[in-house]
């Protein structure tokens, strides 16, 4: 079963993982199951102009090993911000 759980100001989708090429059936080297990210109560938080900007705040993410996730939100919504602490980046001023 795929677990997508994002609670913050951009939006995740989670696509079939049994479906690739524009919707046609095929084997997927990755099968569903394992989890491959886990997230839990992350935030981020900037010092600007001497006061915090929180960026990210308490968001928790699952994604299965299989899964296909897009993240999409406005400008400024924490989607790189998001992507450079998955990629090790950047790191959370809290949560795992």
């Amino acid at each position: 079963m795929n677990n997508i759980n994002a609670t913050n100001n951009f939006d995740t989708i989670n696509k079939n993982p049994d479906l690739v090429n524009n919707g046609s059936k095929n084997n997927n080297r990755f099968p569903a199951g394992r989890e491959i990210v886990h997230i839990e109560n992350l935030t981020k938080t900037y010092l600007s102009e001497g006061e915090n900007l929180t960026v990210l705040s308490d968001l928790s993410l699952s994604v299965e090993e299989g899964s296909k996730v897009v993240i999409c939100g406005e400008s400024g919504s924490g989607k790189s911000t998001l992507l450079n602490i998955l990629g090790s980046i950047d790191t959370a001023t809290s949560g795992i």
